[in-house]
């Protein structure tokens, strides 16, 4: 599965990212959410996952964003801040599933399970990260 990951902690998404490909997944990891979209315009993606509060642009807007480029993308958005009107806001915007921070693993893929997605990918896992100095594969 090609997954869109989005946030703009270099820790979480590092670690996200490498767990994610380390179940077969190919991940393209973006901290910037202007990079991401570029990425969507340019490539397929089957789920994005992102974080809530991003530079320039918030989780929510963000998604409506993709989805508006990949409308059949699945859509997982995570905060450490979530409340009902921010679970309330992502549902009015068509978000898939709502996760809380910090980020269980198990959580992350049941959620995945639960939008009929594969939970490991057909491989061979890729795990690209761009918004640093470089693109960088870990």
């Amino acid at each position: 599965m090609d997954i869109l990951l989005v946030d703009d902690d270099w820790q979480s998404l590092l670690s996200l990212g490498r767990f994610l490909s380390s179940e077969g997944h190919r991940i393209d990891a973006h901290q910037d959410p202007a990079s991401a979209l570029d990425a969507c315009r340019n490539g397929s993606h089957d789920l994005l996952v992102s974080d809530f509060r991003l530079p320039g642009m918030d989780g929510l807007q963000l998604i409506k964003a993709v989805k508006s480029i990949q409308p059949r993308i699945k859509t997982i958005l995570y905060s450490g801040l979530y409340s009902s009107e921010t679970l309330q806001l992502a549902r009015m915007q068509g978000v898939d599933k709502v996760l809380g921070k910090p980020i269980y693993i198990q959580e992350l893929l049941a959620a995945i399970q639960c939008l009929s997605l594969p939970v490991s990918g057909p491989g061979p896992a890729i795990f690209k990260i761009s918004g640093r100095d470089n693109d960088v594969t870990p």
